[in-house]
């Protein structure tokens, strides 16, 4: 984890499990009373690692670096995600599923393990 900052702390760290379960961790902790509603957490996985190649751990590195990056971590008000890239098509959504928003906007989503 040598890409973590020093005002940042890992919540989890997961070697094996899915998605659902991991949003869901950071879907609950925005929800607990004690979590600043205006407080920034980001979503990092290991994309790609389980067909690891040069294009892949390049794609991972660059996600990673987007979600964590100034822009991302200093989250303008207007803005509820920030990630390396949004794309409006097929649907809104964040490639590559690595992202930063505020426990304000993760708190109202759905809880990520009813999709499951």
């Amino acid at each position: 984890f040598d890409i973590i900052k020093e005002n940042q702390t890992v919540f989890k760290h997961n070697r094996t499990g899915c998605e659902g379960v991991t949003l869901h961790d950071l879907w609950s902790f925005c929800r607990r009373k004690d979590t600043y509603q205006s407080q920034v957490v980001v979503y990092l996985h290991s994309k790609g690692s389980f067909h690891d190649s040069t294009g892949q751990k390049q794609l991972r590195e660059y996600l990673t670096k987007g979600a964590l990056s100034e822009e991302c971590l200093t989250l303008p008000n207007q803005c509820n995600v920030c990630s390396t890239r949004i794309s409006p098509l097929p649907h809104l959504h964040v490639p590559g599923i690595m992202w930063a928003s505020r426990c304000d906007y993760v708190s109202r989503l759905v809880d990520p393990l009813a999709f499951e």
